[in-house]
């Protein structure tokens, strides 16, 4: 599938997609040197009002990162949606997951099924990592070990 203008425009070899814990940590993202992504919810997640005065220098560098077109802020779509709803039923992380969480998820299956580079999604998230791994997604962590095998959680009453 060709790319769209805004990657075609860029000379970057992969795709990043970013979750709000990564960005919590205060990473400079418009010095990676990657296409960058993440959703609308994860913006939102920290933009929240409590915690605008905290994150400020972390709101400073989204907001030159999207002005400066380094990372694009992109929904994903239902058909996507719904696969990663799927997926994480069958995990078992479906009640641990956010909306946000099964989005920024979404979103990387999409890109990856859209796009001609690699795709690799960042997260701090178990969660995210362990529905990554069933689906067969790339992720890594940042600053610390993420999971090392595919988890299958049931309840029991």
């Amino acid at each position: 599938m060709p790319q769209p203008e805004h990657v075609k425009n860029k000379k970057a070899d992969k795709i990043f997609v970013l979750d709000a814990n990564v960005l919590f940590l205060g990473v400079n993202i418009n010095l990676m040197e990657a296409l960058l992504f993440t959703t609308p919810s994860i913006i939102d997640e920290i933009e929240v009002e409590k915690y605008k005065e905290k994150n400020r220098n972390i709101l400073n560098i989204l907001q030159a990162a999207i002005l400066g077109k380094k990372l694009n802020v992109k929904e994903p779509s239902k058909k996507y949606l719904q696969v990663v709803e799927e997926h994480s039923k069958k995990t078992g992380d479906v009640q641990a997951l956010s909306q946000a969480d099964k989005e920024l998820l979404a979103l990387t299956l999409e890109l990856r099924e859209t796009q001609e580079l690699p795709v690799i999604l960042y997260t701090n998230d178990y969660s995210m990592e362990n529905v990554c791994i069933h689906m067969n997604l790339p992720f890594s962590s940042v600053k610390k070990n993420g999971i090392s095998k595919k988890i299958t959680w049931q309840a029991y009453c």
